[in-house]
């Protein structure tokens, strides 16, 4: 019996030192926003110079072939790379969505919003790897590299955990 209790006792705590400490945290959001996002229709992608948590500048590149239009949205998958000021890169796999039909007035702004993964990153940001990047923002109108429409406005924020 007392050797039943003592290896009992030696389970219990070879459980309470394998167990993940109480005190450990999941990654504090990094969150970094551009209030002015450009297209840049030379290149095919959408620019944004980040500040907050992190910044950079980001440049996403729609994959065209899976670009669709289910009602009054948009639908893609892009690939994002942000060259990280003072060095690094990270690269973000996601899908979007774009509601054209989000238009209210006085701004006019149309809604998107992305969701994917961190899928590489160079010293110091490789532990981001694996975190969710979600990314939300509005543009003024849709006419895209359209030469006869006003450049294009609006905001997007890049959140990171």
């Amino acid at each position: 019996m007392k050797r039943l209790s003592s290896m009992l006792v030696l389970l219990v705590l070879l459980a309470l030192l394998a167990a993940p400490s109480v005190g450990a945290h999941p990654m504090k959001p990094l969150t970094a926003s551009d209030h002015d996002i450009e297209v840049n229709c030379g290149g095919g992608f959408w620019e944004y110079d980040l500040e907050g948590d992190f910044s950079g500048t980001a440049e996403a590149y729609i994959d065209f072939p899976t670009v669709r239009f289910p009602g009054k949205t948009e639908h893609w998958t892009e690939t994002m790379e942000i060259a990280m000021d003072g060095g690094g890169t990270v690269t973000i796999e996601s899908k979007g969505v774009y509601n054209m039909n989000s238009q209210h007035t006085p701004k006019s702004e149309f809604k998107f919003r992305t969701n994917g993964v961190v899928t590489d990153a160079t010293a110091p940001w490789e532990h981001l790897i694996g975190a969710r990047a979600l990314g939300s923002g509005y543009t003024t109108h849709t006419q895209v590299c359209d030469p006869t429409a006003e450049p294009i406005g609006g905001e997007f924020t890049l959140r990171l955990n």
